[in-house]
């Protein structure tokens, strides 16, 4: 008999029965991995995510990118550090001259620096006639000319506003005009001065002016520098004292900057 022939081998290349990966599904992978099943959806899920991202990606260039906060201006406090600029606007107005049939202006304030007095002729005489009346005579004279011994008129002082981009706080002529009334009152008239200034800084203002002020005659005032969006002035003073000597300060007031503009500080700022 022939020997019967064993079992063949297995082909590896022939296939097999499923198993292992071949019996993948995909419905045994997560739903959160999966896009949806119809097109329109994956469509629409691709989209509202791409603007998500860019809508967050744009907010937070804008926090990064946006401003912080106001810009601050640092400015020397003893001086305003800017170059000033020269304006035309003035604080008095010139005298003009009298005619024949006017009397001329005095000012009290004027006369009071002066040490001494003088009466207007009656409408319609001429300037330096005389009216007898027991023994008293009456004269005037023009303006623009001193009598001898009285103080020399005095000229509006040169009024600087300091530049500034910020937008002002106070009004600078107004300050302006208080600040040489101030000075200019503070030896002829302490009270009138003082009116200028706030309650609470009073007391102490008048101590400043008595120690300082107590021995002087004239104070004129030859320029003002005026720095608005602070409320400050810086004045150049000629202080003329009662034994005649003179010199040169400079002087600072500061003003407050709501309602009616008051003096609430005064202190030196230099001596030339």
């Amino acid at each position: 008999m022939p020997a019967q022939r064993g079992r063949p081998a297995p082909d590896p290349l022939v296939d097999t029965d499923a198993a292992g990966l071949r019996k993948f599904n995909i419905g045994l992978v997560p739903a959160s991995v999966t896009p949806p099943r119809t097109w329109k959806r994956a469509a629409w899920f691709a989209v509202v995510s791409s603007a998500g991202v860019l809508v967050g990606l744009a907010i937070a260039a804008a926090k990064l990118v946006g401003n912080s906060g106001p810009v601050e201006r640092i400015g020397m406090p003893e001086y305003p550090a800017n170059v000033p600029i020269v304006t035309d606007f003035g604080t008095r107005t010139s005298t003009k001259a009298p005619t024949s049939g006017q009397s001329a202006d005095t000012r009290p304030q004027d006369t009071a620096r002066a040490g001494g007095t003088s009466t207007a002729a009656p409408r319609g005489s001429d300037p330096g006639s005389t009216s007898g009346g027991a023994g008293a005579t009456t004269a005037t004279t023009p303006a623009g000319t001193t009598e001898p011994g009285s103080a020399p008129d005095t000229t509006s002082p040169t009024v600087t506003t300091v530049p500034n981009q910020d937008k002002p706080l106070v009004d600078a002529s107004a300050i302006a005009s208080r600040t040489e009334k101030f000075y200019e009152e503070v030896s002829a008239n302490t009270a009138t001065a003082l009116a200028l200034t706030t309650e609470d800084s009073r007391p102490t203002i008048e101590a400043v002016l008595e120690q300082r002020f107590a021995d002087v005659s004239l104070v004129r005032v030859k320029e003002i520098s005026v720095d608005p969006t602070r409320g400050v002035t810086v004045s150049t003073l000629q202080i003329t004292k009662k034994d005649g000597t003179a010199s040169t300060e400079q002087r600072e007031l500061t003003f407050t900057l709501s309602g009616e503009p008051l003096i609430n500080a005064e202190r030196l700022t230099g001596i030339a």
